[in-house]
């Protein structure tokens, strides 16, 4: 971890001000120290991926936007990133790292508390001052993602951080079964050891009387204590107490294959499996059903960018999965040992996109009724509900080559706009790579999934900073020319989990004025124009859909059906008759 050198400034603080940094002509001079040896005031550089080493205040971030990107999944379990930024007293004054050496700010923030939800506190620069909150803090445990580098200031350190004042004190120590059922062998073999001790001190006392009798033995008694004792030592070999080394040196070695198993290795993180805990190994092979909070809890929680509506047609989008029809699919693992996975069975889904790997359909006119038009190279679909009639798959290929041909149409301009809020509604920050291909640092894996579809179709963000959004268009075409257009942006409203959505206010460069949002579509229709209309809508395609499911449950279960003559242990048809006849009556069957 590297910690601004002591001499480049000094800090100060009292009960309130936990700290600040002078002012010092010297430049900004790093060195390398331990996590123990952090102290209150101590001005920490965290680089990217690394992990906050305590409760800082934000400083400065590289980039125009002075933004920082956080990981918070050791806090909260929150895998998507948050953003942090500086105040905008300190962002006017730290442009650069130097510039923190030579900043005279005071910090005062409130006590420690396990509140990971909120913050108080406030900074004084210049005389001017501005309150901190929760965006401007990050809290040891978050680590820096899609960030080159953050400078802050510690204001609380060891066991007055949030996490270490949430952690528990007393943690639970798991116990498998298998331990428990020894415990209670070696304590059943350990009262049978003293039993036996007992049985044998008695035995020897009473046999004790004879000892007068044999001249070798005269005065040579032991008492009951000592003889037990011997007995105890004597009998101590039956208690298996190199059992629990054995288990744990078996654990040891299922430690080191489950490390080196390749079917656990993810190439793509180029992480292995790594064992913190051999305590519950024995637990783990008698796991049959697992039960999930959510789906990203035990997936890869990878979103794709499948399908759009616009203007009441639906358009499959399918760049990704022609770019890599060369390549290896995403199948199930094969296995060695177990059951089998099924290979012949192929859904729908897998069907269809099995079909998309085909040439790409010509340029489709949904307006002139050309949507129906059907080509022989072109991908086609069966419903499950009319599986005799071939419909057309719609690919935004075919929106693109329509817009491109009519781009004044009604739909054309619901289609650009459509794109346009893809590629201006987000939080996204573009990166170029040393390949010349762009990629962004995004907050959760949504954005970055709709922000990529816009890029496929021809909206790329190339730049992003405080106010304004610049987008290179290419929907003319291959051999057109990029259209570079600038938009302003007034207002951003981010997304939280109560509003369910997030806006941005952007200024075009004819002037006008536009407020983009996306969220849940129960937020959303609600503040439609047309709310009433839209609702009608929804209640019409639920109908159809839930109309749909059932004529595709009857088909399955139709097909599924089978007659099977049940066989009678009477031994047929007249031998049943002859048992009838004699006892007046015919057995009950059921089907």
């Amino acid at each position: 971890m590297l910690r601004a050198d002591a001499s480049t400034g000094k800090t100060h603080g009292s009960i309130d001000s936990k700290g600040s940094a002078s002012p010092s002509p010297d430049r900004l001079k790093w060195q390398t120290i331990k996590w123990q040896d952090i102290n209150v005031g101590d001005i920490i550089r965290l680089d990217r991926d690394d992990a906050a080493p305590a409760d800082l205040a934000l400083l400065h971030t590289s980039g125009e936007n002075h933004v920082a990107f956080v990981e918070t999944m050791a806090l909260d379990g929150e895998t998507n990133l948050k953003s942090k930024q500086t105040t905008a007293s300190l962002s006017r004054i730290i442009i650069d790292q130097e510039d923190v050496s030579n900043t005279d700010a005071e910090f005062v923030v409130e006590d420690p508390n396990r509140d990971l939800y909120s913050f108080e506190g406030r900074v004084k620069v210049d005389g001017e001052q501005a309150p901190l909150t929760l965006n401007e803090i990050i809290f040891r445990g978050s680590i820096l993602r899609n960030t080159p580098d953050a400078i802050g200031m510690v204001i609380y350190s060891g066991e007055e951080c949030r996490i270490r004042m949430n952690a528990n004190k007393n943690p639970r120590i798991k116990a498998p079964a298998l331990q428990g059922l020894v415990n209670r062998i070696v304590i059943l073999i350990v009262v049978f050891v003293l039993a036996l001790a007992i049985f044998n001190a008695v035995a020897y006392k009473i046999w004790q009387r004879n000892e007068d009798e044999m001249w070798f033995l005269s005065n040579a008694t032991v008492a009951f204590f000592p003889s037990f004792t011997s007995f105890i030592i004597m009998f101590n070999t039956m208690i298996p107490l190199s059992l629990y080394v054995s288990l744990e040196i078996v654990k040891l070695a299922q430690m080191f294959f489950l490390h080196t198993d390749i079917d656990m290795y993810d190439p793509v993180s180029d992480t292995p499996c790594e064992p913190r805990t051999s305590t519950i190994n024995e637990e783990l092979g008698q796991i049959s059903y697992i039960f999930s909070d959510k789906t990203g809890t035990l997936t890869d929680n990878s979103m794709k960018f499948r399908k759009l509506s616009v203007a009441g047609a639906a358009w499959l989008h399918d760049a990704d999965l022609q770019d890599s029809k060369h390549k290896k699919r995403l199948l199930h693992k094969t296995r060695k040992k177990g059951k089998q996975p099924v290979k012949n069975r192929k859904s729908l889904r897998s069907a269809k996109d099995v079909a998309l790997e085909g040439p790409s359909p010509p340029a489709l006119d949904p307006i002139e009724q050309t949507v129906g038009a059907e080509d022989p190279t072109a991908s086609n679909w069966r419903s499950n509900a009319k599986p005799g009639k071939t419909s057309r798959e719609l690919r935004t290929q075919d929106m693109l080559r329509y817009i491109q041909r009519k781009p004044h149409t009604p739909f054309s301009k619901k289609a650009r706009m459509f794109l346009l809020s893809l590629a201006l509604c987000h939080t996204c920050l573009p990166e170029v790579q040393e390949d010349g291909e762009t990629h962004f640092m995004a907050s959760s894996p949504d954005e970055l999934a709709l922000v990529q579809a816009a890029q496929d179709m021809g909206f790329l963000v190339i730049n992003r900073d405080v106010h304004t959004i610049t987008l290179k268009i290419t929907s003319s075409g291959v051999d057109g020319e990029p259209v570079f257009e600038k938009y302003e942006i007034l207002d951003v409203i981010e997304f939280s989990s109560k509003r369910k959505r997030m806006s941005i206010i952007l200024r075009y460069a004819d002037g006008r004025i536009c407020i983009v949002c996306k969220g849940a579509d129960s937020i959303v229709m609600q503040r439609l124009k047309l709310a009433t209309l839209a609702n009608k809508k929804m209640v019409e395609i639920e109908r159809r859909a839930n109309q749909r499911k059932s004529m595709e449950a009857q088909q399955v279960i139709a097909r599924m059906s089978e007659q099977i003559e049940r066989k009678s242990s009477m031994g047929g048809p007249d031998k049943q008759r002859r048992w009838s006849q004699e006892h007046d009556c015919w057995p009950i069957c059921s089907s």
